[in-house]
């Protein structure tokens, strides 16, 4: 249920009992008392909305995948009226939020960036001055009842900024920015496009500090989400942070089954299609290597939640290609999947195993079910904990124990687990601290390297020592 502070009205979603993923939408006037009038019926749509007055403005993906705005004008008496106030545009709307009597919406700029842009309740543009354009909007708070939103930003190399949005004049300014001791490197960021398996064309973005030496193999950490439409912009991460600090190049590939290039290069990477997501990762290593980049045993991946599904699936269709693999809160097993808590969300993008034609797709990348006795993959961490309620914390449990009985002399296989580990990451600072030290800790192990009296990566020569 949701209440609005500045209307009279609530609105009640109730899950369909015929479809896992729809929902029945109801409207309530608190004034009247009157009887739930329904909305919709067995809405599939992604749907937020906000309200003012008799007024609902509704975020949709109902005949718009990149999202539009609908006005509803609410009647305690008479059939609710809509039209469209904000048109899908080419860029999709990922946030809508309401500040005073304006309309805040997050746009993810493809492939690589998010912005805020800004509407009057009549549909207007407004301008923003005082937002950076070149990175992630994070978060948007906005007071309740009042007309200033707090905005939080960040980039590749840039640390999150609070800033303080009046709706009013549309001028932003610094609220507040974070200290930290780590001193990040100034970096670039080139943006160019390698070629899949099958001939598409798919972007990549390569960031690294601008004093790094050209033309030489250098650790590399790549990452991709490809999943469920979601693009993966620009922003700030610890792990990122501290991998470039250090030395390294960090690359994100916006493989197919993201949302980097729209709806299309989505529905390209889902249910039958998965399998796409998967060679464009693949074929994004080895373009990597190629291109001197770096080596596969310089080459790092990593990702979670869908990403972690992405790296287990590389390593083990290709584990010659990685010299690690971090793997955190990811789905492995993709035949019992949906069985688990959390799993039916997975079923529109990734297809039911109860049919068939689904689960020869779903049996064809498992992770699970294509470990093979003997093969010598990659060190690899997973990552996971008790309180992972997206991802059940089965899958990796299963994988540790399939991938350490089919090779018990291969190399590493480690299981990072922690009881308050959930699936968005959030854990007390102690703990997020030593997660990500034993991280960073493998992956020097794994990769061969060591931190110089300069605080950067450097190679070394790992010797084997006959016994006595």
């Amino acid at each position: 249920m949701i209440r609005f502070a500045e209307s009279r009205w609530l609105i009640l979603a109730i899950r369909s009992p015929e479809h896992l993923c729809a929902f029945n939408y109801y409207v309530f006037h608190r004034d009247t008392r009157g009887p739930l009038r329904p909305l919709w019926q067995d809405w599939t749509h992604r749907t937020s909305y906000c309200a003012v007055g008799d007024q609902l403005f509704v975020l949709t993906s109902e005949q718009a995948p990149n999202m539009r705005v609908l006005r509803l004008k609410l009647s305690a008496s008479t059939e609710c009226t809509s039209d469209v106030l904000i048109p899908e545009g080419p860029n999709p709307i990922t946030s809508m939020h309401l500040a005073g009597m304006v309309l805040l919406l997050r746009t993810a700029i493809t492939p690589w960036t998010s912005q805020l842009s800004a509407f009057s309740l009549e549909g207007k543009e407004l301008d923003l001055k005082g937002l950076p354009t070149d990175g992630t909007i994070e978060a948007i708070q906005v007071e309740s009842g009042g007309a200033h939103a707090y905005v939080e930003e960040s980039g590749i190399g840039r640390r999150p900024t609070i800033h303080s949005l009046d709706t009013r004049t549309g001028q932003a300014k610094v609220h507040f920015q974070p200290y930290s001791r780590l001193k990040l490197p100034v970096v670039e960021t080139i943006t160019t496009w390698y070629e899949s398996q099958d001939g598409t064309r798919v972007p990549i973005r390569i960031t690294r500090g601008k004093d790094l030496p050209s033309g030489v193999p250098l650790p590399t950490m790549l990452t991709a989400y490809g999943g469920f439409g979601v693009v993966d912009t620009m922003r700030y991460t610890n792990r990122s942070a501290l991998w470039l600090s250090l030395g390294g190049v960090y690359v994100h590939a916006g493989v197919r089954g993201g949302g980097e290039l729209g709806a299309d290069w989505h529905r390209a990477g889902r249910l039958q299609q998965k399998p796409n997501t998967f060679a464009d990762f693949i074929a994004a290593a080895e373009w990597l290597v190629e291109q001197g980049y770096t080596t596969p045993d310089k080459l790092a991946i990593a990702g979670g939640s869908n990403a972690g599904l992405v790296v287990a699936v590389a390593m083990t269709m290709r584990p010659e290609l990685f010299g690690a693999v971090i793997c955190s809160g990811p789905l492995l097993d993709m035949l019992r999947y949906h069985l688990f808590a959390g799993g039916e969300i997975g079923l529109p993008e990734f297809g039911s195993p109860e049919n068939p034609e689904e689960a020869a797709v779903l049996r064809s990348y498992s992770p699970y079910h294509n470990i093979c006795e003997g093969v010598d993959y990659p060190p690899v961490l997973f990552v996971s904990g008790d309180s992972d309620t997206r991802c059940d914390p089965m899958h990796v449990r299963k994988m540790v124990a399939r991938m350490q009985d089919a090779n018990p002399g291969g190399r590493p296989v480690l299981l990072d687990y922690r009881p308050n580990k959930g699936h968005s990451g959030l854990m007390p600072l102690a703990d997020r601290i030593d997660s990500l030290t034993n991280q960073f800790d493998f992956l020097v192990g794994s990769l061969g390297l060591r931190i110089d009296e300069n605080g950067k990566f450097d190679s070394y020569r790992r010797e084997t020592v006959t016994p006595s």
